[in-house]
Formats: structure tokens, C-alpha cells, sequence
């Protein structure tokens, strides 16, 4: 096994699909901050989060330290290497920031995560999973997605009609798309955290081939696509265009 280097991060994330880094949305937040600063990494792909020391992806190794949860991965990171992006916001700024950072994480992604377990985004979904020997398969996968919806039942959008879900996050979509206007990023000419935050889930909803209202919605909003577009360029020119 190679030794790890000296202030450099391993990511762990689940492999590349569908010409994205990552199909997920939380990995790709952690390797956009990782392009944004400038940072040395390596992505390590791991298909199965089992195996992730808290069954979750992403995590990162950073001189022989394993952390999991991309919030207090960003935290370390920004602290290890004393670079911020969120230094140069005013304190109103950065109270918008954490306000729409909810909106993506704890709103817009349940909604998101809700329309992959549908009738309708179920199909899309299953190609993302892991392969099971086809004796069992069937079973395994039927049980994610009774995971899939409990869990989004529990957070509590999977409890209101279906046509409410989706008002509710094409209201979300609007609400970051007049904040955002014309802007490169989402508080002017410089990144902040809650780029990284935004660009992931874009991602996922738009070039993920999951069908749902919410995708077909964010397709059609000019601005947003615009955004993905610039920061991909900028950032995952090996990745963009998508292949």
C-alpha cells in the first residue's frame, strides 16, 4: 500500500457515473471545495458506504485522520489549511448563507432524494446501486427504497401529497434562483462555501438520468444552468462537457 503523503486528503466517494465525479451530492460538495482551494487530493472510489468507517460517504484522510460528515469535513479542512471561503461575507451574508444552505441540505435534497423512490425515478435509481447477486438482488434493492422513503418519511416531506413536494421544491429552485440573478457566484465575483453546496446538488438533479417533476423544472431555469455550467468549466474542465 502506498503511503499516504503529508498533508494531502483522500477522498472517499462513490465512483464516477454518468460523467460526473461523483453522483452524489455531498461528495461532490466536498471535492468542489477541494478544486475552489486549491488542495492536494486523490479521489479514492468506493462503491459500497458499508465500508466507510461510519457507513457513510464521502470521508477523508488527512494526515492519518478520518473524518466523515461534509460539514465537519469542511471545517478541518479550512482550519488544517487556513484558507476560508467564507472569510470575506459580511455577517448578513453569511446568516443568507446559512439560510440557504438549509434550504439545500435539509430541503431541496429530501425532495430530490423523495423523487428517486418514485415510480417514475425508481427505474433511474436503481443503476446507481451496488451489485448484488442476482438471487438476492431483487430483495436488497425493494428494501432500499422502503429505506429510501422511511427516511424521507421520518425527515417529514414524503408526508405532504405528492403534487405539494413538488411545489415545494420548484419554490426552492425559484428562491435560489432570484437570489443567485446574474451573479457568477452566489454572492458575487468570489466563491463561498455555499457554492459548493449549491453546484452538487445541481448536478446530481439535472445530469443525473433520474426523471422527475423537479429535474424537468430546474432544466428550464436559465440562470442556474448557466451557473453549473461556468463553475464546471472553471473547476472539472476534465469532466465538462459531460461525456
Amino acid at each position: 500500500m502506498t503511503t499516504p503523503k503529508k498533508d494531502h486528503v483522500y477522498l472517499y466517494q462513490f465512483p464516477k457515473d454518468c460523467g460526473l465525479p461523483s453522483p452524489s451530492p455531498f461528495c461532490l460538495k466536498v471535492e468542489i471545495l477541494l478544486r475552489l482551494l486549491k488542495l492536494p487530493y486523490n479521489p479514492v472510489e468506493l462503491s459500497d458506504p458499508r465500508k466507510a468507517p461510519k457507513g457513510k460517504l464521502p470521508y477523508i484522510e488527512l494526515n492519518g485522520e478520518t473524518l466523515s460528515d461534509s460539514t465537519v469535513i469542511f471545517e478541518r479542512l479550512q482550519q488544517h489549511f487556513g484558507k476560508n471561503l467564507d472569510d470575506s461575507l459580511t455577517t448578513a451574508q453569511k446568516a443568507v448563507r446559512l439560510s440557504f444552505q438549509r434550504l439545500i441540505e435539509d430541503h431541496l435534497y429530501w425532495i430530490m432524494k423523495y423523487s428517486w423512490t418514485t415510480d417514475e425515478g425508481w427505474p433511474g435509481w436503481q443503476v446507481f446501486l451496488p451489485k448484488f447477486p442476482m438471487m438476492v438482488g431483487g430483495f436488497v434493492k425493494s428494501m432500499i427504497r422502503k429505506e429510501a422513503i422511511s427516511s424521507c418519511e421520518l425527515q417529514g416531506i414524503a408526508k405532504a401529497p405528492i403534487n405539494v413536494i413538488w411545489e415545494k421544491g420548484k419554490k426552492d429552485l425559484d428562491a435560489l434562483s432570484n437570489y443567485l440573478g446574474q451573479k457568477k457566484y452566489f454572492f458575487g465575483d468570489n466563491p463561498s462555501s455555499l457554492d459548493c453546496s449549491l453546484l452538487g446538488l445541481l448536478l446530481c438533479i439535472l445530469y443525473l438520468p433520474i426523471p422527475s417533476p423537479i429535474k424537468d423544472y430546474a432544466s428550464g431555469i436559465e440562470n442556474l444552468n448557466n451557473y453549473v455550467s461556468s463553475m464546471m468549466n472553471d473547476l472539472f474542465p476534465d469532466f465538462w462537457p459531460l461525456k
